[in-house]
């Protein structure tokens, strides 16, 4: 299982404002280190505790599909955007919404099979299943 970002915060869950203000900064000279610090912080935190505090795209690459479904290993989920099956030559095959269901209250969040469906095999032995979704607050 590899997660992959897709694409990033728009913005932090603090503003530079803020920041400055908590670390009681009067000067800007040191503005560009407090925003990296903000980022590494968000990001350090987002990953011990397997949450995404601001909104943001990722993509979950698989081998195989789990017996019983797929946790997802980050929340809050916002929603599954798609489910791809990954050919050799790496290019992606839709697969139908009408096979799986999302259940992105759940903790932690899954995907499992439609009614009466089964999961379509993967396209390739390694990384042969991407699943992207939306995690953040």
């Amino acid at each position: 299982m590899t997660l992959v970002l897709i694409a990033g915060p728009a913005e932090e869950p603090v503003t530079l404002a803020e920041t400055r203000a908590y670390l009681r900064l009067d000067g800007t000279q040191e503005d560009a280190l407090v925003t990296a610090l903000t980022a590494a912080a968000r990001a350090m935190l987002e990953a011990e505790t397997r949450r995404a505090f601001v909104t943001q795209s990722w993509r979950l690459l698989l081998d195989a599909w789990p017996a019983g479904g797929v946790e997802i290993p980050l929340a809050p989920v916002r929603a599954v955007t798609a489910i791809a099956l990954v050919n050799g030559e790496g290019a992606q095959v839709p697969v139908d919404p009408a096979l799986y269901e999302a259940d992105i209250h759940a903790e932690p969040p899954r995907i499992v099979p439609g009614c009466a469906s089964i999961w379509p095999p993967p396209l390739r032995r390694v990384a042969g299943i991407a699943i992207e979704f939306e995690a953040g607050y």
